[in-house]
């Protein structure tokens, strides 16, 4: 998701950290920890690197280290209610880290438990620092999602299941709304797909 303030020209990012966290039910319907990758994008404020390469100090930036450190910390063993609560926690943490510096922090969670049929579950969202900031558009994604169909029109196509994967993405409209229940949308998906058959595509 692209940043919702285009002058910002300062990025630090620490790309997934793999930790176990609490965020309500896995793919087995089991409330506990499961695994979960977090990336954070810190959108500074414009030229705001700029002192750090002037002065060559590593305290005039946002130590990328401590920034990791913090967010492991924070979340590695805790429990959530849920996905978007584990997101704000990682905000909260990366501005209290950048103070002022910080315009708005981006946050995609991966969890490769949380839906059976799939490899991946993610939910990508850009928090602002002012509350006054409208907030950003919600992209969920459920990666390499299988499902077995009926494809063809010769009897043996007619008797076995073709695997098919598909990637569905997902984009809520701005507003401050609680998470739909995904894994229960993709199970109705399943359902009424598997049900159904398909004739193959032309040439």
């Amino acid at each position: 998701m692209s940043s919702s303030n285009p002058n910002t020209s300062d990025i630090v990012f620490v790309n997934a950290l793999h930790i176990s966290a609490d965020v309500g039910k896995d793919c087995w319907g089991k409330t506990r920890a499961q695994p979960t990758e977090v990336s954070v994008y810190l959108h500074l404020q414009p030229s705001f690197l700029t002192a750090a390469g002037q002065s060559d100090e590593v305290l005039d930036s946002v130590h990328y280290g401590h920034l990791s450190k913090a967010i492991t910390g924070k979340l590695n063993g805790s429990s959530f209610s849920g996905v978007e609560a584990l997101v704000n926690a990682v905000a909260q943490e990366a501005f209290s880290l950048a103070g002022e510096a910080a315009v708005e922090v981006r946050v995609v969670v991966d969890l490769p438990k949380q839906i059976l049929l799939a490899e991946g579950f993610s939910i990508d969202l850009t928090i602002p620092r002012s509350p006054s900031s409208p907030p950003s558009i919600r992209k969920i994604s459920i990666v390499d999602l299988v499902l077995p169909v009926l494809i063809g029109v010769n009897p043996p196509e007619r008797e076995a299941k073709q695997r098919v994967i598909t990637n569905i993405s997902f984009f809520e409209r701005p507003g401050h709304r609680p998470l739909l229940d995904y894994p229960e949308i993709v199970t109705r998906i399943v359902k009424v797909r598997i049900a159904k058959f398909y004739r193959p595509m032309p040439l």
